[in-house]
């Protein structure tokens, strides 16, 4: 298809897939932005930190998370140890912080939600864990978390959280995206209900006691698209934003990644995919790249992509809502 603008056509693929002209402009790569997991955070004006559990591109990476400082027009600045290995004192074995979503609160509070496990690759697998901070720099660990009261066994590589401090902080379980703190995370098997998930939201109103997404007979529900186009998919890496007409996520569609698919939702729940093929992936000239990061910024309605070290930005807009 010929791209033509942001979002002009609409041609109907299947029952909930859509392929729009969403065209992630690339704006090269930002200096000093090393590693493939590399959450984004806009703390003013051309102002932004990245966090990563590593000091390179290369494969060794050593399970601490460093955050860089800098500007979308210069890069970064670092890295410095945020927090380390020996912080984390709920994990047996060498302590590992792999992938991570990092979210500064309108409050200019920063919310973490690591994914740990016993070094890499991990025997224990890799299960979320929670940290807060009030400057980005100086963070506390509060462990890992738990889910409707367990720790069930996940080898999870997600990177995607929404952080809503303007809702109640009671927990919403009748609508599970009316909470202060929601995500989705892939790698959670056939433990939960003997069926294997794909991906599964959770939500919480502290960010230590979570809760599963279930349908009304209490079986856990797996919100990716239900579509013949990513059915065999086995997606990895997410990271997700909202904006003020609903949610995108990125995520690749197996592992090792041939493509980026590209969702929409209205209401956190219900998603569709509006490009199986976004330019967050098959622009990014680098031969071992894996997910991206998402993050909107409001005072300019765009939002930034970081592939490793490669920097996009799509403006926001209103989609069709998914059937």
């Amino acid at each position: 298809m010929k791209k033509l603008g942001v979002a002009i056509v609409l041609v109907l693929v299947s029952a909930t897939v859509w392929a729009f002209d969403l065209v992630w402009t690339n704006l090269g790569e930002l200096k000093n932005a090393k590693g493939h997991y590399s959450p984004l955070v806009i703390t003013g004006p051309n102002q932004i930190r990245m966090y990563a559990n590593s000091t390179s591109n290369t494969p060794t990476i050593d399970g601490t998370l460093y955050m860089r400082s800098g500007t979308f027009t210069k890069g970064f600045s670092g890295p410095t140890v945020v927090i380390s290995p020996s912080q984390i004192t709920d994990q047996t074995g060498s302590p590992y912080i792999r992938t991570t979503a990092i979210v500064r609160g309108p409050s200019g509070q920063y919310y973490g939600l690591l994914h740990v496990g016993d070094s890499y690759p991990s025997s224990t697998g890799y299960l979320p864990a929670w940290a807060t901070s009030d400057d980005g720099v100086h963070w506390n660990y509060q462990g890992k978390i738990h889910i409707d009261g367990g720790q069930p066994y996940a080898y999870s590589n997600s990177a995607a959280m929404v952080v809503q401090e303007e809702k109640p902080a009671v927990l919403d379980y009748a609508n599970p995206t009316n909470n202060r703190f929601v995500a989705w995370e892939d790698g959670y098997g056939y433990e939960l209900d003997g069926i294997y998930k794909k991906l599964v939201l959770i939500y919480s109103a502290d960010g230590l006691d979570w809760h599963f997404y279930r349908d009304a007979s209490g079986v856990v529900i797996d919100v990716w698209p239900n579509d013949a186009a990513v059915a065999n998919d086995f997606t990895v890496f997410e990271s997700a934003t909202r904006t003020p007409y609903g949610y995108h996520m990125i995520a690749p569609d197996k592992w090792p990644p041939t493509a980026h698919r590209h969702l929409w939702s209205c209401d956190g729940l219900k998603w569709s995919v509006v490009d199986m093929n976004a330019g967050t992936y098959n622009q990014v000239s680098t031969t071992v790249h894996k997910g991206t990061n998402l993050v909107y910024d409001p005072a300019t309605n765009l939002i930034h992509a970081l592939t490793t070290g490669t920097h996009f930005t799509l403006p926001a807009q209103a989609l069709p809502c998914p059937p």
